[in-house]
């Protein structure tokens, strides 16, 4: 038998075997004989018969380890089997690294981070767990405070509570009405219920004692005869003061917010403070009772009273109903509150606008971290079972940062003199270029410092996401996609920037030369702005969704199919833009010329990547297709002739003729109306040709284009009074008869045709 041929299966019988020995031996410890050996007699003839093999194969496994030669073979066939394996693994994970290369992107790293999220979840269930435990518990407790730890009974519990909070609040209403006869009776009626517009310390203590006072006594007295009958051992009495403290700390801070909201109702302030004055009372009181129960829980004689969880069950929904409720006053009450932070006088924002701008924003924004703070509360309070307070306190260091990062984010890019009139007229007699790459840069700033907040944010909760950036495969893939999707933005916003600075200033009237940009450039640019905003859009939005981890593969392929059955479907529409984008690079037509089209004519309005739009004479506006343009007539371009054929009768003074019509066109060109319309003088060419009426004689104007129809209007006018004065008759049409055979008598013909007239 070859041994090289039978060592891997001697290897895998001896792994099998070494497997085999913990199970064997493991109630043995090793080195040490067993307790009970078993005997020969007890085991069963078939698992003898099956051990034979197995004793073999160990034979031959000792006498391989045994001799030399054949233990070297068998390490060497073990360590290629190790080489084996590990030559799989890189490939695996080769094939591993390549699926998530695959899926990669922002929408492969999201679901990632979404399963590993809700692996978690699956896995941890503490809270839940906590608040089921804090439940069952409170539960518990409930029943024993309601039957005094079985020294008692429910009803009587109620009756007690019921007592002691009713002797409490009659007491306060006695003495309500006690002081208000009183006050009525020895002293002067003086409104002290609301506070007057501008409240002294004395109208606040008053205030006060009115809105307080009566209460917080009988809450004393209260507290002494619960003391006295030794009912404040009692879970129902200790219940009972504790929301009747609960219930005087609601009117303390009612009453003090009324006050404080009084300190600003001033003029442009008044409106705002009346409505917190008649519709904010409720609210904080409801806000200040919730608050205060909630802090009266955790103390410790009311621990001690109730119970650890049913007071802290109190506490926790105490505070989130406060929470709520403070949410809910933000909301409603967002306006009101931003008008008393953000209104100044005039005077105070002259003299500090940047004060004054910092001030607006915390009045439109004051809510928000706000929001948050209650937001972290109630999360903190529902889900960071036994942390809430540091939940609490890394939720508001957050929101200090977020706060920080609004400020920068307003202050950044405003120029400590921006108010000012004379650095703001400088400032736009600057470069286009420096003002719109000086918006991209503070764009730029504000980019950094919010992704400084996410990075100090990330900090306070314990992480880094450079850190995770770097250290995770899921941090380098969430990195590349978002900072992929951003340079894409960045760049194309940038290149758009230099685009359509360039167009917009070669738009402008001049840029200080004061010459007005052509017509070509007024027609071409625009078109061009459009498609490179498309272009770099549309390259934008490929950029982004690449990174997103979306497959523009197919998209692009499927964009070329679609354009290319467009081609063939939509013939004349390629047509109409093939022929305008001739058009306009050979500038045949612009904006604002007047053309001759075969079957239109007027004025160019627009012109469209498809179409152009022309307003005739009469008003009407045409907008036709390129497709339908085969000749262009354009009387815009370089300059026109106003061209007279001047009609004479055969009898006139030809030279008498020839010099009025030179004086009428010395009249014209030096008319200032026409001298500026005017590039020649009049070109009396001569005498044209000879018509049946009479000579012609063709005379013209070099004209501007366009002018050549005021210029013919006022000339004929002109020429006609000439032609007038000196007796001079222009030519008119008349007809010649001539009879064969000689002279006839032409007074029948006249008969006749009066004859004719007269019948009809």
């Amino acid at each position: 038998m070859n041994l090289r041929c039978h060592l891997p299966w001697l290897a895998l019988i001896w792994l099998c075997a070494i497997g085999t020995v913990p199970h064997a031996g493991a109630a043995t410890p090793l080195g040490k004989p067993a307790a009970h050996p078993p005997s020969a007699t007890s085991a069963p003839a078939s698992e003898a018969a099956a051990s034979v093999p197995l004793a073999q194969s160990l034979d031959q496994v000792i006498e391989t380890l045994q001799n030399d030669q054949q233990r070297a073979a068998l390490v060497g066939q073990l360590r290629a089997v190790r080489d084996g394996l590990g030559a799989s693994a890189p490939a695996a994970s080769t094939a591993t690294a390549a699926s998530d290369a695959e899926a990669g992107g922002l929408v492969g790293a999201l679901a990632e981070a979404v399963e590993q999220v809700d692996d978690r979840l699956g896995k941890d269930q503490g809270p839940w767990r906590y608040w089921s435990w804090r439940l069952r518990f409170a539960g518990e407790e409930w029943q024993q405070a309601l039957t005094d730890r079985g020294r008692g009974s429910a009803p009587r519990s109620a009756q007690l509570f019921a007592a002691v909070l009713a002797g409490w609040a009659v007491g306060g209403w006695l003495l309500h009405e006690l002081a208000r006869r009183v006050r009525g009776r020895l002293m002067r009626p003086v409104d002290r219920v609301q506070l007057p517009t501008v409240p002294s310390w004395t109208d606040v203590g008053i205030f006060m004692l009115r809105r307080v006072g009566p209460w917080a006594i009988a809450f004393g007295v209260a507290i002494w005869i619960v003391r006295a009958l030794a009912l404040h051992l009692v879970p129902a009495g200790v219940a009972a003061l504790t929301v009747a403290y609960a219930l005087v700390a609601g009117a303390v801070l009612s009453a003090v917010s009324q006050t404080l909201f009084a300190v600003f109702n001033t003029a442009h302030r008044r409106r705002a403070v009346h409505d917190l004055h008649q519709h904010s009372r409720p609210v904080l009181f409801a806000i200040g009772s919730l608050a205060a129960l909630g802090d009266a829980a955790t103390n410790a004689r009311v621990i001690a009273a109730l119970g650890v969880n049913l007071s802290a069950v109190t506490a926790n929904l105490s505070n989130i109903a406060a929470a709520l409720l403070m949410a809910w006053f933000c909301l409603r009450f967002r306006r009101q509150i931003g008008h008393l932070i953000a209104n100044r006088p005039l005077a105070f924002r002259q003299a500090h606008p940047a004060i004054t701008d910092v001030l607006r924003l915390a009045g439109g924004t004051w809510h928000l971290p706000v929001l948050a703070v209650v937001f972290a509360s109630v999360v903190g309070t529902l889900l960071a079972a036994g942390h809430a307070d540091d939940y609490l306190g890394r939720t508001i260091l957050t929101v200090a940062l977020l706060v920080a990062a609004l400020a920068l984010t307003v202050v950044t890019g405003r120029s400590p003199q921006a108010t000012q009139h004379g650095p703001r007229q400088r400032w736009q007699r600057r470069s286009a270029y420096l003002a719109r790459f000086g918006r991209f840069a503070v764009a730029l700033v504000r980019l950094a410092i919010w992704l400084g907040f996410l990075e100090l944010a990330s900090r306070v909760w314990g992480n880094s996401l450079l850190h995770l950036m770097h250290s995770t495969a899921l941090g380098r893939r969430f990195a590349d996609a978002v900072f992929g999707a951003l340079a894409a933005v960045l760049l194309s916003w940038l290149f758009w920037l230099v685009i359509d600075t360039a167009i917009t200033q070669a738009l402008s009237p001049g840029h200080g030369r004061g010459q007005p940009p052509s017509m070509r450039a007024r027609t071409i640019l625009p078109l061009l702005r459009n498609a490179v905003f498309v272009a770099l859009l549309v390259m934008a939005l490929i950029a982004v969704l690449a990174n997103l981890g979306v497959n523009v593969t197919p998209l692009i392929a499927g964009a070329g199919v679609v354009g290319l059955a467009i081609g063939f479907g939509a013939q004349t529409l390629v047509q109409d833009l093939i022929t305008g984008l001739f058009i306009v690079i050979e500038d045949s037509i612009a904006i604002g010329d007047v053309v001759e089209l075969p079957d239109h004519s007027g004025t160019v309005e627009g012109m469209t990547i498809r179409t152009i739009k022309l307003r005739d004479g009469k008003g009407a506006l045409h907008v036709l297709p390129y497709s339908q343009i085969k000749a262009i007539k354009n009387l815009s371009r370089g300059h026109a002739f106003a061209v007279f054929n001047i009609g004479l009768r055969y009898d006139s003074d030809l030279d008498r003729a020839m010099a009025l019509i030179r004086e009428a066109g010395d009249e014209i060109a030096q008319d200032i109306r026409f001298t500026h319309r005017l590039l020649s003088g009049l070109d009396i060419l001569g005498l044209d040709r000879f018509d049946p009426s009479g000579p012609v004689v063709l005379a013209q104007f070099k004209t501007l284009p366009l002018a050549q129809f005021e210029i013919t209007r006022a000339f004929n006018a002109t020429l006609k009074q000439k032609f007038d004065a000196a007796g001079i008759r222009m030519a008119s049409p008349y007809m010649t008869l001539q009879l064969d055979g000689g002279a006839a008598d032409v007074k029948p013909l006249i008969a006749g045709s009066e004859g004719s007239a007269g019948a009809a």
